[in-house]
């Protein structure tokens, strides 16, 4: 690749993608090298061309706070609820 767009299309999990390609025509070690490569000249571009997040960015609407809050819940009680059963399992055997 000489130049274009990559986007999450040419190198997400579909089939046709970059990955697909080079594992198909090389080898998997190949692709995995093609990706470490990428990794790098992305993490340069970002080092050069640099990129700025304001506090506005960092903070939650209420919307997704609301979100949030009701999601910890529900993984709070799915814990609680595996803790029991594998303390049951355990010591009631």
């Amino acid at each position: 690749m000489i130049s274009g767009i990559i986007c999450k299309k040419s190198v997400g999990a579909v089939t046709g993608s970059l990955l697909h390609i080079v594992a198909l025509e090389l080898s998997h070690e190949e692709a995995g090298l093609f990706y470490s490569h990428l990794h790098t000249v992305v993490n340069n571009w970002l080092l050069i061309e640099g990129h700025s997040i304001g506090i506005g960015d960092c903070i939650a609407d209420r919307k997704t706070y609301i979100n949030i809050r009701k999601s910890i819940r529900k993984a709070r009680v799915s814990k609680s609820r595996i803790f029991n059963m594998a303390w049951m399992w355990v010591h009631l055997k």
